[in-house]
């Protein structure tokens, strides 16, 4: 199933609008200037995604799940490479030795940033869309590169929004991604959800 562009600037205004209150959020907890943008937002299936990421090279990932439910259901993971996960838990910490306390400290850390994007991303659509969702909690797990976003049942059709998102924090740059995963029904709710709204304002 694939979006027509009007869609897709849907979503990709949607989601934009989603980081920027994400970032609203970030700057009050840690009293720094910080700024989220999406740069680029790609609809994938599970196939390209598995064969874009055999092309690239394996690399270490952390990595934040939220599972919703509503109207379109689904899964959202905010994906970092290690290294990013790493500099982005010592800018918020302040500080870069942590020691022994390193793996719980970062997974701490990017489970509460994760909740915050993810949390404002998806609030974003459901609000313009007037929709209901309900959020699992947050879970963290670190893995590579090369495992995808997508169920590993390969008889379930699923659809993933892959966006790029650039954390800027002061001086620092960061880079990560946002994937939203949803079945192939959801999707078809989700689109018909923004047709209904593109209509309303043409009118």
């Amino acid at each position: 199933m694939t979006p027509s562009a009007e869609q897709l600037d849907a979503l990709k205004e949607m989601i934009n609008i989603g980081v920027g209150r994400a970032g609203g959020i970030l700057n009050d907890l840690l009293h720094a200037r910080v700024t989220l943008k999406i740069p680029m937002l790609r609809i994938l299936s599970p196939e390209e995604v598995a064969a874009g990421l055999e092309t690239n090279q394996r690399e270490p990932v952390s990595s934040v799940q939220l599972r919703f439910k509503g109207p379109f259901s689904g899964r959202a993971k905010l994906i970092f490479p290690k290294e990013s996960a790493s500099k982005l838990v010592s800018i918020v910490m302040g500080q870069e030795d942590f020691g022994d306390d390193l793996d719980s400290i970062r997974s701490g850390v990017l489970m509460e940033m994760g909740n915050i994007v993810i949390n404002s991303v998806m609030g974003s659509i459901a609000n313009i869309l007037s929709e209901r969702l309900s959020y699992s909690t947050p879970c963290y797990s670190e893995g590579m590169s090369s495992d995808s976003p997508a169920t590993s049942d390969a008889s379930v059709k699923e659809t993933i929004l892959l966006a790029q998102t650039r954390f800027n924090i002061e001086k620092h740059h960061i880079e990560g991604d946002v994937a939203l995963v949803f079945d192939f029904e959801s999707f078809g709710v989700l689109l018909s959800a923004i047709d209904h709204i593109l209509t309303t304002e043409s009118q």
